[in-house]
Order: C-alpha cells, then structure tokens, then sequence
C-alpha cells in the first residue's frame, strides 16, 4: 500500500515536472518571438548589428523562469520577461559609450590615455540612439504586463545600474594605468559592481515573486544570495568587456595583467556559485542553477 502511494506521488511530481517545462519552453519560445521581432524591426531603418548585444542565453529570461510553475501570474508574463530581455540589450549597447561619455562630456582635462581623438563618434552616437530605442521599447512591453510596481522596481534598478556604472567606470579610468591600486580598489566597489547588474537581480526576484515556489526562509535566502552571486559574475565580465575597449589606449602589460585578474576573478565567482548551488537540498533547484550556470 505504501509502495503504490509513493509511486502514484512519484509519477504525481514527474507529471508536475514534465508540465511546468513544457510551460516554460512555451513562455521562452513567445519571448524568443517577439526579440527577433523587434530585432528584425529596428534593422529595416538602419543596418545596426543588434545581435552582437543580446545574450544568445537569454539569462533575463531563464533567471525569471528558474523556479516558474504555471501561469498563474497572468496572460502577459510572456510580455513582462520580454521587457526584461528588451532591456537587457538597451543595457548591453549603452556599455560601450562609457569611454566617450568621459572624454567628451565629463573630463575637462582627459587622462592621458584619453586625449587623442576618437574616429568612432558616427557608432558612438548610433549606440546612444539604439540603446534608448531598446530602452522605450522595454516600457512597452512593461505597460502590457500593466504592474506599475513592478515597473517601478525596474527604473529604480536601471537607475542604480547606471549610477553605479558612471561611479565604477569613472574610478577604472583613473586609475587604469596602475593596476596595483586598481585592483587592490576592486575589494571597495563591491557595491557598485554587483548594482552593474542591478536589473538582472530584478529579474530573479520579481520572477520568483511570481513563480508559485513556496519556498521557506532558507531557501529564499539561498535563492538571493545566489542571484547576489549571479549578478556579480555577470558585472565581473561586463568590466572585462568594458577593460578590453581600452587595450589599445594602455600598455599591452597592463592589458595582460588586467586579463589575468579579471579571467581569475570570473572562475573564482564561478566555483563560488557552485558551491552554493551544493547546498540546495532539492535536486530539481539544484540541476535548474547549474543549467542557468552554463549560460554564463
């Protein structure tokens, strides 16, 4: 009798299991649909090559989905995670304008490394334009989903990303050509690396506010604390990205040392992240971070 009750459960959960995947491919496929749209849309009027800042992972999407159940959020969750996707590229084409914003509008006597003219000022506009246009069409598909809190909690994020990036990468600049300082100085930022992400830790907690996951205090905490680690991961290979853009402005030792500690720092996050994934007891959450790991 106890055999039958605990295969009749067992065959109960892979049932549950089998349908909140098919729920979640179903959801991705939507959001899938309507970036490629907006993707296609935006390359009629201009040749911009937009799919060179969208994550071919979709991590706004898969870390809103990670512990997912069914619909019961609403009809629109597909438009509400395509906002977050959308917004993901308008963040993602903003990065490269960093170098330009300081050299032309903040610094009135550029470090050195900045004083020789920039030739890319027609891609440095087109960015500028692109990333808003991503920006505007991010609003539209928040004001499908028609959660004004929600959205709200998404300005505020944006807001904080890009005050943490004019801070961060004000304080890389300066300090660019001594790498010692720079990087001793690393351990002081921590709260404006892990808010250059601030809108992917939006994404995990407003999707698990919507999931259906009755999760204890335990597990919630284990769930921030690895979306803390996530955003931070994410934020490490931003800088990266973003020092790489100066290493034909600097020495190619500096750029050397800077790959190095960077590349370091990145699997260090990893392992980190690894190891807290260990500790989720429930196999199921376990093998959904781990997935989530690979697309970073």
């Amino acid at each position: 009798m106890r055999e039958a009750k605990a295969r009749q459960k067992e065959s109960g959960t892979r049932e549950n299991l089998n349908r909140n995947l098919k729920e979640k491919k179903s959801i991705l496929a939507e959001v899938k649909k309507n970036i490629a749209y907006e993707i296609k849309y935006l390359n009629r009027y201009y040749n911009f090559e937009i799919e060179d800042y969208h994550d071919p992972g979709y991590i706004y999407a898969e870390s809103f989905l990670l512990y997912f159940k069914d619909k019961s959020a609403g009809e629109n969750i597909s438009d509400l995670i395509t906002g977050f996707e959308i917004l993901g590229i308008g963040i993602s084409i903003h990065e490269g304008t960093g170098i330009n914003i300081f050299q032309d509008f903040r610094c009135p006597e550029p470090v050195e490394f900045l004083k020789e003219p920039d030739n890319n000022s027609t891609k440095f506009t087109l960015e500028l334009l692109f990333g808003d246009i991503f920006y505007s069409r991010a609003v539209s598909y928040f004001m499908r989903y028609s959660d004004f809190k929600i959205f709200e909690e998404v300005l505020d994020s944006l807001l904080s990303l890009h005050l943490s990036r004019i801070i961060l990468y004000r304080k890389l600049i300066d300090s660019i050509n001594v790498p010692e300082i720079l990087i001793e100085r690393f351990k002081d930022y921590s709260g404006e690396i892990k808010n250059l992400n601030a809108v992917l830790n939006s994404s995990f907690a407003v999707g698990l506010k919507f999931s259906g996951a009755n999760l204890n205090r335990e597990e919630n905490s284990k769930f921030l604390s690895l979306a803390d680690s996530f955003s931070m991961l994410k934020s490490f290979k931003d800088i990266k990205k973003f020092l790489n853009l100066l290493k034909n402005k600097i020495d190619d030792k500096l750029t050397e040392k800077y790959e190095e500690f960077m590349s370091k720092k990145i699997e260090e996050l990893k392992n980190e992240i690894k190891n807290k994934i260990e500790f989720i007891k429930d196999i199921e959450n376990k093998n959904l971070f781990m997935k989530l790991l690979e697309n970073f």
